[in-house]
C-alpha cells in the first residue's frame, strides 16, 4: 500500500509503510501470525523510526495514536510491546482505508464546546439580568432624584408663602397698631396691664393730628411731618369712622 492512496488515514498508511520498510525491522515488524504489530526496544524505536515517519520521536504519543484508531495492546514487556486491531492485518491492506479514527459521542471536545457555549449562554443571561437591574436602579434613584426636587421646590415654595403670609401679617399688625392710635385707642396702657384704653374718640384724634401738622419748629429746628402713607391711613381711617358713627 502506497501513501499515494488518499482513502487511506494518513497514520494507517504510514505505520503500514513503516512495517515494510527492511531498516525498521529490526524495531518494529509483524508478529509471527500477522494479526498484530510489534515494537522492540521502544526507545530505539522511537528515537530512529519514528522521526523518520511521524516527525516527532515520542513513544507515548505514537501510543496514544494507536489507541485512537481502535487498537489495543495485548502485551506489554520490559523492551517488547505488542499492538493488534482486528482489521489490521498482514495481506489485509485492501481494508485499511476503513480504519478510521474512533470519535465518540459526546467526545470530550465535544463536551468542552458543549460546556464552553453552556457556560457562555449563562454568563450572558447573568449580564442580561445585571443590565436590567441596573437600569431599574438607575430609574428608581431618578425617581427618588425627582422626588426630593419636588419636595425641595415645595419646601422652597412654602416658605416664600410663608414670608409674604409673614410680612402681610406684619404689616396688617401695623395698620391695626396705627389704627387703634389713631382713634385714640393704646394696646397697653401706662401700668403695662395690657388693657385697652378708649381715649376722646375721632374728634379729638382729628385735633391731634392737627396740632401734629402744625406744630411749629421745635428748639432743635426739626419740623414733625407725616408720610403721604400715614395720611392716607389717616384719611381712610377718618372715613371709617365718620361711617361707623353715621351708622
Amino acid at each position: 500500500v502506497g501513501e499515494e492512496d488518499k482513502n487511506i488515514p494518513s497514520f494507517i498508511g504510514k505505520l503500514s509503510i513503516m512495517l515494510q520498510d527492511p531498516s525498521a525491522a529490526p524495531f518494529v515488524s509483524w508478529s509471527p501470525s500477522g494479526e498484530s504489530i510489534v515494537v522492540i526496544d521502544p526507545s530505539t524505536f522511537a528515537n530512529q523510526v519514528l522521526p523518520r515517519y511521524f516527525k516527532h520521536s515520542n513513544f507515548a504519543s505514537f501510543v496514544r495514536q494507536l489507541n485512537l484508531y481502535g487498537f489495543h495492546k495485548t502485551s506489554q514487556e520490559s523492551d517488547v510491546c505488542e499492538f493488534s486491531h482486528p482489521m489490521f492485518r498482514q495481506g489485509n491492506e485492501h481494508v485499511f482505508a476503513d480504519i478510521r479514527r474512533k470519535v465518540p459521542s459526546g467526545s470530550g471536545g465535544e463536551k468542552e464546546q458543549h460546556r464552553t457555549k453552556s457556560e457562555v449562554d449563562k454568563l450572558m443571561q447573568e449580564v442580561h439580568i445585571l443590565k436590567n437591574k441596573q437600569q431599574s436602579f438607575e430609574e428608581a434613584l431618578q425617581q427618588k432624584e425627582a422626588e426630593k426636587q419636588l419636595i425641595y421646590t415645595e419646601m422652597l415654595q412654602s416658605k416664600q408663602r410663608q414670608e409674604v403670609l409673614e410680612q402681610r401679617m406684619s404689616k396688617m399688625v401695623n395698620v391695626l397698631v396705627r389704627a387703634c392710635h389713631s382713634i385714640g385707642i393704646t394696646p397697653m396702657d401706662s401700668e403695662g396691664n395690657g388693657l385697652l384704653h378708649l381715649m376722646d374718640g375721632p374728634q379729638q384724634f382729628k385735633r391731634r393730628r392737627m396740632m401734629v401738622d402744625n406744630k411749629p419748629a421745635n428748639a432743635a429746628g426739626k419740623v414733625s411731618m407725616r408720610t403721604p402713607l400715614e395720611d392716607s391711613q389717616d384719611d381712610w381711617l377718618d372715613s371709617l369712622i365718620e361711617g361707623m358713627q353715621s351708622g
